[in-house]
């Protein structure tokens, strides 16, 4: 059965390509498997004095994501925490500077291994 839409990235579908800086200038590639960014709210309540609710703001948290990686051969770099990247949107968001924050063991799985990541937005750049 033929594909019914191909973007023609090498990625299979529902994985990014994430460039993480490595060693100085040097970036590698991997594969991002379950790439998820979350961007949560805090809300803020006001009562008055009955206690009956009368105002409400919604206030931006933290943005963090996790992925798993492959790295592409037994000779890749395993990233490690404190690494910057750009994260990537979809939409018209603008890629967020992303900082590793934990970075899982590798595991071997098939001919390939893999790495689970989480990341937090850097905030007053």
């Amino acid at each position: 059965m033929a594909a019914v839409w191909n973007d023609s990235l090498s990625a299979a579908y529902g994985t990014r390509i994430l460039s993480i800086p490595y060693s100085g200038a040097t970036q590698v590639s991997y594969i991002a498997d379950s790439y998820s960014v979350t961007r949560p709210t805090t809300l803020m309540t006001r009562t008055d004095n009955a206690n009956e609710p009368n105002a409400q703001v919604f206030i931006s948290d933290f943005v963090t994501g996790q992925a798993n990686l492959q790295l592409a051969a037994a000779t890749t770099a395993v990233p490690t925490i404190g690494q910057v990247f750009y994260g990537t949107n979809v939409g018209s968001l603008a890629p967020d500077k992303m900082c590793l924050t934990e970075v899982g063991e590798v595991e071997a799985k098939a001919d390939f291994r893999t790495c689970s990541i989480s990341f937090r937005k850097l905030v007053n750049l």
